[in-house]
């Protein structure tokens, strides 16, 4: 009973966590001309858009977030192809074959050390 409680309890959560974060990217978008550059991107602020204006700092974090989130997806897709593929080809079975007697062999010990 109290771990179909927490499923739900995690599922609502996660339901409000990524209905906010769309909410933040798709109803704050708006973008600045700096230094001759277009910079376009979303987080909710107060007032109207062309009075908004941004540090050198908020700048770089937008930037950093941006690539951050970008490289992220990426990182996940080829993950997910790679997964596919290695269960497609049947490699599956071979990677935990490996696996096991890399454990049983004790491939996975720190090295020797010597005190002198």
């Amino acid at each position: 009973m109290l771990k179909k409680q927490a499923s739900n309890t995690t599922r609502i959560a996660l339901l409000l966590l990524f209905l906010a974060y769309f909410g933040s990217t798709n109803l704050f978008y708006h973008s600045h001309i700096i230094n001759g550059s277009l910079v376009t991107h979303s987080h909710p602020y107060s007032g109207e858009a062309n009075q908004h204006t941004h540090s050198t700092e908020s700048l770089f974090v937008i930037q950093l977030l941006g690539h951050f989130s970008f490289i992220s997806g990426i990182m996940i897709f080829i993950g997910t192809l790679l997964c596919s593929f290695i269960a497609r080809i049947g490699l599956s079975d071979v990677i935990k074959k490996i696996r096991q007697e890399s454990l049983a062999y004790g491939i996975n010990k720190a090295p020797p050390y010597q005190y002198i």
